[in-house]
C-alpha cells in the first residue's frame, strides 16, 4: 500500500511541477494540480501517523527517514 502511495505522489508531484513551469498554465490546471498535491499530501500524512513510533529516533528526536540533511527536510 505504500509504495502505491509513493508512486502516486510521485506522479502528482511531476504534474505539479510541469503545471507550475507553465506559465500559460490556467487556473483550472493549477487548481487541479493543488487539489492532487493535498490528496497525497493528506495520505503521506496518513502513512507518517501509522509510522509514529515505529521507525528508530536520531539523536535530535527525528526518525531516521525526517533526517535527510536536506533544507527543510
Amino acid at each position: 500500500m505504500e509504495a502505491e502511495l509513493i508512486a502516486c505522489g510521485e506522479e502528482v508531484l511531476g504534474g505539479a511541477e510541469s503545471v507550475l513551469a507553465d506559465r500559460a498554465a490556467g487556473e483550472l490546471a493549477v487548481r487541479f494540480a493543488l487539489v492532487r498535491a493535498t490528496e497525497s499530501l493528506r495520505d503521506v500524512l496518513r502513512v507518517a501517523e501509522c509510522r509514529q513510533g515505529r521507525a528508530p529516533r536520531g539523536a535530535e528526536g527525528l526518525s531516521v527517514r525526517e533526517d535527510s540533511g536536506a533544507p527543510g527536510g
